[in-house]
């Protein structure tokens, strides 16, 4: 792939995370609920603030956490959000507490 393509193909992405991160319930930490996320926990799929970012990276294992605006995503990693987000995270942890 040429150089200006990948380019190309990474702002796609990156604009695709930003959407994600600006859309219903992806809007507000996932684990705090504070609004305004500026990470996202790769490991699970969750838009989380600055604060649960550092927690999560502090974990044992360490949840893989990425910068929404300093970082590059792949394709397969935005799929793996369009499929997850905070909402699919929220139905998944309730189930496990009924």
């Amino acid at each position: 792939m040429s150089n200006r393509k990948h380019r190309d193909n990474q702002e796609i992405c990156a604009r695709k995370v930003r959407e994600l991160a600006q859309t219903g319930v992806n809007k507000h930490c996932f684990e705090c609920n504070q609004p305004g996320v500026t990470y996202i926990d790769i490991t699970v799929g969750c838009f989380v603030c600055t604060s649960c970012s550092g927690m999560l990276r502090g974990l044992n294992p360490p949840h893989r956490v990425k910068s929404i605006s300093m970082t590059t995503f792949s394709q397969q990693e935005v799929e793996f959000l369009q499929n997850h987000g905070n909402e699919v995270n929220d139905r998944s942890t309730s189930s496990l507490h009924k």
